[in-house]
């Protein structure tokens, strides 16, 4: 039996649906007749012009259908355009904010089109219900033309139902943090927080949604308040496309948030890392499974801001102190435990300088007898909870040792002494072929060390611990060139460095601020300086605490 297709093809191959009148179309029916009996082995039928007559009254109607559609189409285009406004603008500058009541928040990301990674989400939950905080979800749109439209859904976009009442489409002013939940920063952006620093006035700080986490400090002039600039990390899975930004971006995606409290300027991430099922805070950890208070051995290692002993305010090393005896750290890992303002190179040539030296009473013995001090309390405080000092040789410890190098302990009769006790034990020490750190010999021989806990590490040496590198202090980089931040997160290794003062987050470097204080005398102008530190937890997992 002859098939309605092959019959529909034989005749629109003779150009019968070409013709415009049913008679001259029957007409060019009639005249295949013959053709038809050769090819299908049998006469044409009034059953196969009826086959032809149907098919063209299902075009004439696929026709109608189609301009039908595109009429009603171009009158919504038509009603669209006319609802919107020929003109804009507001009196406020803030109108277009959604404003919130100071409180806990924790802010997150979620890309478009994109499976939510449900531990993630259940221990974020957890950490909500426990604490009271409300959860924010802000959007990283991407790749819109890959997704189908779903058979129940208008819009091609759509996001994982059990987020979507968390989920934010526009700026919120949380009481003082603005979370620009519609910022529709693209997942593989390198660096998503650039350029929000102007999103916000003087001293709010801006969050803002991205697949990475991210964190810096806005400069402000002496005096005002600074503000920080992070990005949150994301509750949704990697999905990007196998390109060169989305190979680097899927290396760079954290399941990670922000905790806020806009009442007291809390801010930090909580990130689940590769293979846990949770998160650490400050109190604990917390999974699907509920939570969990910390414990002694959670806390790897606490990564004070730099040290600058001399430069030391009392209160800020006390909240050190009392942070060490709090989370119990397996290690404490100091950066430019030494200032070396008495001698430092930098202004050893400025003779204003060595005098206003001379008159506060300043030497070199004064600042290694308070490094010593320094060191001894810390030391103390981390052998009380079982912990060590880890010192990474940085460039303000180095500074005694250029100072050996370089000056002549016959202009500087004052610091003689203690010059050529130094130098001899740094000779001696060569002569001997030993190791020789100069610091760690002035707080054995020119300041009171007590603490054998204390260990002290030189430039390059390797530090490892939870799976995190801490050996290095962040001023040498690569190839000779200053170190920066931006530059050990090339390395593509999770690196806690110092250094900046200025806290910040570029994947995966950490960067610690300042402990001593943000007046040190030599930075002038205006400052991103911050008094914070690097909390690493045991399973690698890292938090910037502004102290």
């Amino acid at each position: 039996m002859t098939d309605n297709t092959q019959i529909i093809a034989f005749f629109s191959a003779g150009g019968v649906f070409k013709k415009l009148k049913p008679e001259t179309q029957r007409k060019a029916f009639d005249d295949l007749s013959s053709d038809f009996a050769a090819e299908f082995d049998r006469d044409a039928t009034d059953d196969d012009w009826q086959v032809c007559v149907q098919y063209i009254a299902d075009r004439a109607k696929s026709k109608r259908d189609q301009e039908t559609a595109k009429l009603a189409r171009q009158q919504e285009k038509a009603a669209r355009l006319a609802a919107m406004p020929v003109s804009g603008g507001v009196d406020c500058a803030t109108a277009h904010i959604d404003k919130r009541k100071p409180g806990l928040y924790v802010l997150t990301s979620a890309q478009n089109n994109t499976e939510i990674d449900a531990t993630f989400l259940a221990s974020l939950k957890v950490y909500c219900a426990q604490h009271g905080a409300e959860l924010l979800i802000g959007v990283t749109p991407y790749n819109q033309n890959a997704y189908r439209k779903l058979e129940d859904e208008d819009q091609v976009i759509w996001f994982d139902p059990a987020i979507r009442e968390y989920l934010v489409d526009t700026q919120v002013d949380l009481g003082g943090l603005h979370f620009v939940g519609n910022a529709n920063v693209i997942p593989t952006s390198k660096y998503p927080t650039t350029g929000f620093e102007s999103a916000s006035p003087a001293g709010v700080d801006v969050v803002v949604p991205a697949s990475v986490i991210e964190l810096r400090v806005g400069a402000a002039l002496k005096g005002a308040s600074t503000k920080r600039i992070a990005g949150t990390g994301s509750v949704t899975k990697r999905n990007y496309i196998p390109r060169k930004a989305g190979s680097i971006a899927g290396y760079r995606h954290c399941f990670a948030a922000i905790v806020v409290d806009t009442r007291d300027g809390t801010m930090r991430h909580l990130q689940q890392v590769e293979g846990a099922q949770g998160f650490y805070d400050l109190d604990g950890f917390y999974s699907p499974h509920g939570f969990k208070p910390l414990a002694a051995g959670d806390m790897a290692a606490i990564q004070p801001g730099d040290i600058h002993a001399e430069k030391m305010e009392e209160k800020n090393l006390t909240n050190l102190l009392d942070m060490i005896d709090e989370y119990q750290p397996a290690h404490v890992v100091l950066h430019d435990v030494l200032d070396f303002s008495s001698r430092n190179h930098h202004n050893i040539k400025d003779p204003l300088f060595l005098h206003s030296q001379f008159v506060k009473g300043n030497t070199v013995r004064g600042d290694l007898c308070t490094v010593s001090d320094v060191l001894n309390r810390i030391g103390y405080a981390a052998e009380c909870v079982g912990g060590y000092v880890e010192i990474v040789e940085s460039n303000h410890d180095l500074a005694l040792e250029t100072w050996i190098k370089t000056t002549d302990w016959r202009s500087d009769p004052i610091n003689a002494r203690v010059y050529l006790q130094v130098a001899d034990a740094a000779v001696a020490a060569q002569e001997a072929g030993e190791k020789h750190n100069m610091l760690e010999h002035a707080y054995w021989n020119v300041g009171k060390g007590e603490q054998e806990n204390i260990n002290f590490h030189k430039t390059d040496d390797s530090l490892p611990i939870a799976g995190v590198e801490m050996g290095n202090h962040g001023h040498n980089g690569a190839n000779g060139a200053r170190g920066n931040p931006k530059g050990f997160a090339a390395l593509g290794v999770a690196i806690n460095t110092g250094h900046t003062h200025a806290p910040s987050i570029y994947w995966p470097c950490f960067t610690a601020g300042v402990t001593a204080s943000l007046e040190m005398g030599y930075n002038v102008g205006a400052s991103s300086w911050a008094i914070a530190h690097t909390f690493t937890y045991e399973n690698g997992q890292r938090q910037i605490i502004f102290a």
